[in-house]
């Protein structure tokens, strides 16, 4: 990052050498009440870490984020799928806002030109976009919807769910379905399955209820239609209709207050639902798979969740996610794109995702990723912590 000076000597090792500033510049803020020296000696630390040569952890990484800017030195332009629309607008207006000689503009869908910044739900950057540079910046799930009246709340595991996508179970007082829902009388309608899903959201399904229902998960047959992404404006008609069932974002999900089934992962365990609480804490468990760009994540089951914001406990993960990559494309611009990268990736802008149905990264993930982006940006510049301009 940056200059390349050689770290602190007083300490044998970069971790001990970045903890220990950052400490002592906290110790000595206890001794002063004004918020702007508080933020002051804590980002002077911070900066001073941010020269040495070798990395730091990802935790100091994203410490610096936090208290620091890099402000581009040109406009760039970002897009994304409509659902990240509110999103990349609000980024691009604080982002705009610190940093009035470059900031960001968030394409909508049919606007002409290639983006400087291409945000997918593929680590593989598009066609029209050469990657220079690929990290994870935001994390989505997948609910499993249904539309059963008065009925919210159906279990299913993964040999009934795997029944009902292959055509074997096709209705919803089938015996498989009535034994893990003594709660509810049979429920005697059709199974109406939706069958058009994002290639992302099908992945995501595929890949945990291979790893939890290795015996009896089929996968989705060719009877499916795939998608780039998910259309919000024309979502499944089977949402609508009594019986049905669908794969649809969380984000979706949430905002229109979709029925959701149970998945029961563990015979011995309660069924897992898909509220936020527990997507966030199957987010929690998501490491990376790479060092280097594209810098991958993958969840890591036997990670230990970590609690929502307000729970003391984490609660059963939900681990159906689909991770959103930000896509460098390569031109005179990747610099301002990284910069306008690193400042989505701070914890202010990270913490307001949920407002539209996406989760943070956890702080290693994003630390690593704060990592690649800052390579070749200038040294950056002292702010308060998590400063953000609300429009």
């Amino acid at each position: 990052m940056g200059h390349g000076y050689p770290c602190p000597t007083l300490f044998s090792t970069e971790e001990q050498a970045g903890s220990t500033i950052i400490e002592r510049g906290e110790r000595l803020m206890s001794h002063f009440k004004g918020v702007s020296l508080r933020v002051a000696l804590v980002s002077s630390a911070a900066l001073i870490i941010s020269g040495c040569t070798p990395p730091f952890p990802p935790e100091l990484q994203a410490q610096l984020a936090d208290n620091s800017i890099n402000c581009g030195s040109s406009p760039v332009t970002v897009s994304g799928s409509p659902a990240l629309a509110p999103v990349l607008d609000q980024w691009s207006y604080e982002y705009q806002e610190l940093c009035p000689n470059a900031g960001a503009t968030a394409l909508a869908e049919g606007d002409p030109g290639v983006a400087n910044v291409v945000v997918s739900e593929s680590i593989a950057a598009p066609a029209a976009c050469e990657a220079s540079l690929t990290v994870p910046l935001l994390v989505g799930g997948v609910s499993i919807s249904t539309s059963l009246l008065g009925l919210d709340g159906i279990i299913l595991d993964p040999a009934t769910l795997s029944g009902i996508v292959n055509g074997n179970i096709t209705s919803w007082s089938d015996p498989e379905i009535v034994a893990l829902n003594p709660q509810f009388d049979p429920i005697e309608l059709p199974i109406q399955l939706g069958t058009v899903i994002s290639r992302a959201d099908a992945d995501s399904i595929d890949a945990w209820l291979s790893r939890v229902g290795s015996d009896s998960w089929t996968g989705f047959p060719d009877s499916f239609t795939f998608t780039e992404t998910f259309d919000e404006a024309n979502p499944p008609s089977q949402i609508y209709e009594d019986g049905g069932i669908v794969f649809v974002p969380s984000s979706f999900a949430i905002a229109y207050s979709l029925q959701s089934a149970l998945l029961k992962v563990d015979p011995e365990l309660d069924a897992v639902p898909s509220f936020a609480e527990n997507i966030a804490s199957g987010v929690s468990q998501l490491s990376t798979a790479s060092v280097e760009s594209p810098l991958e994540t993958v969840v890591d089951p036997n990670r230990k969740p970590l609690p929502a914001p307000g729970f003391e406990e984490a609660l059963a993960p939900w681990q159906a996610l689909v991770v959103s990559y930000a896509h460098v494309c390569k031109g005179e611009s990747e610099l301002d794109s990284q910069a306008f990268l690193r400042f989505g990736l701070r914890s202010s802008s990270q913490t307001s995702l949920v407002n539209y149905g996406f989760f943070d990264m956890p702080i290693e993930v994003r630390g690593a990723a704060v990592d690649l982006v800052s390579r070749g940006l200038p040294s950056p510049s002292p702010i308060e912590p998590d400063t953000a301009a609300t429009p």
